[in-house]
C-alpha cells in the first residue's frame, strides 16, 4: 500500500508541475476587450459630431431670433445707433444676405442705412431657398409690428430649424 500511495503521490507531483496555474489574460481575453472599447469609442466619437453639428444649428438659430428681437427691442425703444443721432430714426430691420450665410441688422435713419451688426453662419449653415418665405424684416418706430413677416429656415448638417415672425412681431 506504501508503494500505491508513493505512485499516487509522484503522480500527483508531475501533474500539480504540469497544472501550473497562472495568474492573467489570455490574448483571447485582451483582444475581446480591445474590441468592445473601440467599438464604443467609435459609437461615442458618432454621437459627439452629431450633437456638435446640431448644436451649431441651434446655436445660430437662436442668434437670428435674438437679433430680431434686439431690432423689435430698439425701434419701440427708439435707441439710436450714434452714427444717426442727428438723423429722425425710421425702424430698424433684419436682413438675409443674398449668399444666404449670414444675416445682417441696420439702423434705418432718413432713409440712410446704418449697419448695426453683421453675422455670418457657421460652416455648413445657410438659409433654405423653399420654405423661406421673408428674407426682410423691418421693424418700424412707434406703430410697431413688422413689415416682412414670415419665416425663415436655417439648415445645416440634414437638419433644419424654423424661425418665424408674425405681423405684430413676435419671433418664435
Amino acid at each position: 500500500m506504501s508503494n500505491l500511495s508513493r505512485i499516487g503521490n509522484w503522480k500527483l507531483k508531475i501533474e500539480n508541475s504540469r497544472v501550473k496555474r497562472e495568474w492573467g489574460f489570455t490574448f483571447i481575453e485582451i483582444s475581446v476587450v480591445i474590441s468592445i472599447l473601440s467599438i464604443l469609442t467609435t459609437l461615442g466619437i458618432a454621437a459627439f459630431v452629431n450633437y456638435s453639428r446640431n448644436q451649431s444649428l441651434q446655436t445660430a438659430a437662436l442668434d437670428l431670433v435674438t437679433t430680431l428681437n434686439l431690432a423689435k427691442s430698439r425701434s419701440f425703444s427708439q435707441a439710436k445707433p450714434p452714427e444717426c443721432a442727428s438723423e429722425t430714426l425710421e425702424g430698424y430691420r433684419v436682413s438675409i444676405l443674398a449668399s444666404s450665410d449670414g444675416y445682417e441688422l441696420h439702423a434705418i435713419c432718413t432713409g440712410n442705412l446704418y449697419q448695426v451688426k453683421k453675422v455670418t453662419f457657421p460652416q455648413n449653415i445657410t438659409v433654405s431657398s423653399n420654405g423661406t418665405t421673408s428674407r426682410s424684416f423691418f421693424f418700424p418706430v412707434i406703430s410697431g409690428g413688422v413689415t416682412g413677416s414670415g419665416s425663415v429656415i436655417l439648415v445645416g448638417y440634414g437638419n433644419s430649424r424654423t424661425i418665424s415672425v408674425d405681423s405684430v412681431g413676435t419671433v418664435k
